[in-house]
């Protein structure tokens, strides 16, 4: 795996030119890198990237169900801003019997409770499970959030159980599931296009650029100044593991960086037999990748250096 490590393309293929930056990669390119990642999985690895306003440029296995996991936590929060807003203030009691394991927030609550936007913070900053519980039942269970989802237009997305059972999602079911694709456009439509009013989009963002989990996945791969508002995923069973990250990238606020579009990216990757940190760095590597697509791709060493 260390050989597709960044910069695992080779500096030629990122560098600027004396003549200005490198060309992005080419669809055949860009294919070709991805299937080298996948393969160092020893899994199978779905992409699918698009700037915020223009249509998919960019998939790999787009088109095939993965197990969502943690991912479905983005859905859940956006229902309740929509539908729900009203009712954010409001605080939620839960009991012993209600805990699941990990659950950094709740499990430090339980004498007081948490308000719901409280919760919603809880799972999309921390993945805290028995929080993404409460806000599925407030919302009508599962299936309520597949009906959400199909009111957005995306009509890949499929939850059927609760936390935790739902991440023993097999690959390539309809089971707990969607396509890097649909995520990607439905995640584009959320934080970048009209399926929320404006405030409950900024709150959806501010949220998600809070993240506190996968600092070596999407974040580690996006250009330097850029910002990551991502929602991860993932679980293990044995030596088999499902690793997943999906968010926006934001560029710079700078006169520089004024005509860029925020690029949306959906990556994830399931089976494969590789540890965590190597899962983390498939990840972080085809973010590399899809932003030299974009042609986002300045010189390598200041392109990716996170001081």
């Amino acid at each position: 795996l260390t050989q597709l490590a960044v910069p695992f393309m080779g500096r030629q293929a990122l560098a600027d030119s004396p003549a200005g930056p490198a060309a992005p990669l080419t669809r055949q390119s860009l294919h070709a890198e991805l299937a080298k990642l996948e393969a160092a999985s020893g899994g199978r690895l779905g992409v699918a990237a698009r700037l915020a306003h223009s249509a998919p440029y960019a998939a790999y296995h787009g088109d095939e169900l993965f197990p969502l996991c943690s991912t479905f936590k983005v859905m859940a929060a956006a229902a309740i801003l929509r539908d729900h807003s009203q009712m954010l203030s409001q605080k939620i009691v839960y009991e012993k019997k209600d805990m699941q394991p990990w659950s950094p927030v709740t499990e430090k609550h339980m004498q007081g409770g948490l308000t719901i936007a409280d919760l919603c913070a809880a799972i999309l900053q921390h993945s805290d499970n028995t929080a993404a519980n409460l806000i599925l039942r407030l919302l009508g269970g599962p299936e309520a959030l597949t009906a959400f989802a199909r009111s957005l237009g995306d009509d890949s997305f499929h939850l059927d159980h609760y936390e935790v059972e739902m991440n023993a999602a097999t690959p390539k079911t309809q089971r707990d599931s969607s396509t890097p694709m649909a995520m990607c456009n439905t995640l584009a439509g959320l934080l970048c296009g009209n399926l929320l009013p404006e405030a409950a989009k900024k709150q959806l963002t501010d949220w998600m650029l809070g993240c506190a989990t996968g600092a070596t996945r999407i974040p580690a791969g996006m250009p330097q100044g850029w910002r990551a508002a991502h929602k991860t995923g993932g679980w293990r069973d044995g030596s088999l593991s499902t690793a997943n990250d999906i968010g926006v990238l934001i560029p710079p606020a700078d006169e520089a960086s004024a005509s860029k579009s925020p690029l949306i990216v959906s990556i994830y990757l399931s089976a494969s037999q590789r540890t965590d940190p190597e899962n983390d760095e498939i990840i972080a590597s085809a973010t590399r990748l899809v932003c030299a697509a974009e042609g986002l791709a300045g010189p390598i060493d200041d392109m990716y250096r996170h001081d």
